[in-house]
């Protein structure tokens, strides 16, 4: 029985074709930018790294004058466009969608039914996937909820305004 080819890396061939998609697409209500569009926010997103909240205010013109790129006139028309490009939250949006894309990528990798791949690319794929949790815990354990936030708020409100009635010798 002759064996399979096993992959010993990624190549080109793994990777679908990208084409330019339609400058209007909406996936579940979504706009979803075409690749010139993704390059025309990153270029004003460079241009306002010092002062992003521009972005939600930004004109057409001055989107202009900041990308360069003229197609911005027709795709101001289209109000979803406008309004992805205002978004400053795009970025982040987009990169759990990568994310979470990159993880079905690695769980095709490591459990690989007919072994395509080599030892060490799934030993990599596995690398990977502990680092990525090991990130993932550590800005969960950074991060404090709401609820968390207005606990601490109350008790500092709290401390203040005992403080502030024993030095107005009001206290109770």
């Amino acid at each position: 029985m002759p064996k399979k080819p096993v992959k010993t890396k990624l190549d080109v061939a793994d990777i679908p074709e990208v084409t330019e998609e339609p400058a209007v697409k909406l996936e579940h209500g979504e706009f979803i930018p075409t690749r010139l569009q993704r390059k025309c926010k990153s270029l004003i997103l460079s241009k306002i790294i010092n002062a992003p909240e521009i972005l939600e205010t930004i004109t057409k013109e001055e989107a202009i004058k900041y990308s360069g790129i003229k197609e911005l006139n027709q795709w101001w028309q289209n109000e979803l466009f406008v309004d992805w490009l205002q978004n400053n939250s795009t970025q982040l949006s987009r990169a759990h969608y990568l994310l979470s894309r990159h993880l079905d990528n690695l769980e095709e990798i490591i459990e690989d039914p007919e072994c395509t791949y080599s030892a060490g690319v799934r030993l990599s794929a596995g690398k990977q996937l502990q680092e990525m949790m090991a990130q993932a815990r550590n800005e969960k354990s950074r991060r404090l909820t709401e609820e968390e936030i207005e606990r601490i708020a109350e008790k500092r409100i709290e401390a203040a305004e005992k403080e502030v009635k024993i030095l107005e010798g009001k206290v109770e």
